[in-house]
């Protein structure tokens, strides 16, 4: 028997697949309203992606930690808006194909800022950012049980 694991009211490893929707907004309004949509019934995934790398405010909440502010609320505001669906953070960085370039310290500092805020599950890691930041990264949600 396949291991399962549970997150929120969510089992992977048992049953049909599983579908996720991402979101691919550039401001918090966007992101909530579209996050609103998702959170119902009728609605077909079991999981939502936040692309954050499409998010106006990522490259400032990446280098300066006092400009997070937008970032973290947006984050707050998409989880309190997707209720019990379970949330998986991805910044995807134009060298894996993504919308932002960035250097690998604000990479990972972006990526902790999300896990410290208690608002996601899981959490996309590109391993091209190498094995320290990759570490880090996983050390820290493994800490906060994400």
């Amino acid at each position: 028997m396949a291991p399962t694991i549970q997150i929120r009211n969510l089992t992977l490893g048992e049953g049909r697949p599983k579908i996720c929707i991402p979101l691919t907004d550039t401001t918090a309004e966007l992101l909530c309203s579209a996050a609103k949509d998702l959170n119902c019934p009728d609605c077909p995934c079991d999981l939502v992606e936040w692309r954050a790398d499409f998010f106006e405010a990522l490259p400032e909440a990446a280098t300066d930690k006092s400009a997070s502010g937008r970032f973290l609320d947006a984050l707050a505001g998409l989880r309190n808006s997707l209720g019990d669906l379970p949330l998986l953070f991805t910044i995807r960085t134009k060298a894996e194909g993504g919308e932002i370039a960035m250097e690998t310290d604000a990479y990972v500092h972006a990526n902790l800022a999300a896990i410290e805020s208690g608002c996601i599950d899981l959490v996309d890691v590109e391993l091209s950012r190498g094995e320290d930041a990759v570490q880090t990264i996983v050390n820290a949600a493994h800490r906060a049980g994400v």
